[in-house]
């Protein structure tokens, strides 16, 4: 399916490329406007809104189960395309029931989770097309240039949306989200490479159950995938507690202003950029397993500055720093645990472990959201966020320590057409 040279990337993943970019665009451009919806037009309380969250996460987690193993049996490109379509038409259905009047908090949480449901079929269904999609030699730069977009959207678009949002309302902004689904899927249409036929599943005979859960079976089966999965699980978990608490913490405790809260959301994610496009460097000279471990560990110690800020510039400095360097540490981690999670997994078990991922992921973090909450009224804001800090630091300990050391600048070598490695079983050079 893809170009024998391994040091070029070719025109489809361009393609695959502009599609994530313009679905990430609508995604950073009507950020917050659900949230913006339920509380500005239908006088939501702060409870309503978690609890609309709430719901469509778990409403999308338990509609996702199925989904790593249906698609695990499909061509890629073509579930991609369709939840394309599909969110876009969810996403365009709130500025309809906006402007009919019809729109209700529980119309928003059927669609939160539809979108959610359709996000996690399309991220397990585009890292399994990746890995067809793109030369095993040039996953590391493929990943390095998704993340790079991904930061660089969240720097410049999110902000962006966020004023649209405010002076025009969340309806244009979803409503240039759906839009950009629509691009996304013409995008992918256009892709020439044929994809190959689905490998074969081979689980047929287990019960069902078991056929659901086959993604978390083999993370668990896979060590150093089940330790990456829980440094993941934690790590996300601890950074979405605190997102909710900064915004309390720099208009309150820093006593600034609104403005500085979005330059600290922004700003930072200028680290994210930078890291992401040296990743590819960093992992050539430093060898895939320390620029794994070492970026690993050095983005979880960056949080701890935050609960030392004191009122005003100083405290805001801290903020940007820490966020920063957190961000560039995460921009230069993420595109080589991806790489190195395509090759531990194998082919026909690639979109269930996606999806596994994803789910979990969407469970865990707004677990972590309402334990931020409680905590906060427990013990306090500055508290709250130093165990934070503390348990973010903690995480690394579940990276893959005890892997064999292999040589200084070894890359990420190319797997067997179907054979998952463990740590300890990939080559030195």
């Amino acid at each position: 399916m893809s170009s024998t040279r391994t040091d070029s990337l070719g025109g489809d993943f361009s393609r695959l490329w502009s599609a994530f970019a313009l679905s990430e665009f609508g995604v950073a451009f009507s950020a917050g406007a659900i949230a913006v919806t339920a509380v500005e037009v239908l006088d939501a309380s702060a409870l309503e809104v978690a609890a609309v969250f709430g719901a469509g996460g778990v409403g999308a987690a338990i509609a996702s189960l199925p989904a790593g193993l249906l698609i695990e049996r499909r061509r890629k490109r073509p579930v991609m395309i369709r939840s394309d379509v599909v969110r876009s038409i969810t996403t365009f259905a709130v500025p309809v029931m906006l402007w009919t009047e019809v729109l209700r908090l529980w119309h928003l949480a059927v669609l939160v989770a539809a979108s959610t449901s359709l996000g996690i079929a399309f991220s397990a269904a585009s890292g399994a097309y990746l890995k067809q999609l793109v030369p095993a030699g040039a996953w590391q730069r493929a990943n390095a240039r998704f993340e790079s977009a991904r930061w660089t959207i969240a720097a410049l678009v999110t902000p962006l949306g966020g004023v649209v949002v405010a002076l025009v309302g969340p309806a244009t902004a979803l409503t240039i989200d759906a839009i950009t689904y629509l691009g996304s899927a013409l995008l992918l249409r256009s892709i020439r490479s044929r994809e190959a036929a689905p490998p074969p599943v081979g689980e047929a005979t287990q019960h069902k159950a078991a056929q659901l859960t086959a993604g978390w079976a083999y993370i668990n089966r896979v060590t150093p995938l089940r330790s990456l999965f829980a440094n993941a699980m934690l790590f996300g978990g601890y950074i979405t507690l605190v997102g909710p608490l900064l915004a309390v913490f720099i208009l309150r405790d820093l006593e600034l202003g609104p403005t500085h809260y979005g330059l600290a959301l922004g700003l930072p994610a200028i680290g994210g950029v930078v890291g992401s496009r040296l990743s590819p460097t960093i992992n050539r000279r430093l060898g895939w397993r320390r620029t794994l471990l070492g970026f690993g560990t050095l983005r979880t110690v960056w949080m701890l500055l935050i609960p030392l800020g004191s009122p005003g510039a100083f405290g805001f400095t801290l903020i940007l720093v820490a966020q920063f360097m957190l961000m560039f540490s995460a921009g230069v981690f993420n595109p080589v645990f991806a790489t190195y999670r395509m090759h531990v997994t194998d082919d026909d078990h690639m979109a269930r472990v996606g999806a596994a991922w994803s789910i979990s992921a969407r469970t865990v973090q707004p677990a972590f959201i309402m334990l931020g909450g409680v905590l906060t009224g427990a013990i306090g804001l500055r508290p709250t966020i130093l165990l934070a800090a503390i348990g973010l630091v903690a995480t690394s300990a579940l990276l893959p320590w005890n892997s064999t050391r292999p040589a200084a600048a070894s890359p990420l070598p190319a797997p067997s057409a179907h054979k998952s490695p463990n740590m300890t079983e990939l080559p030195n050079a």
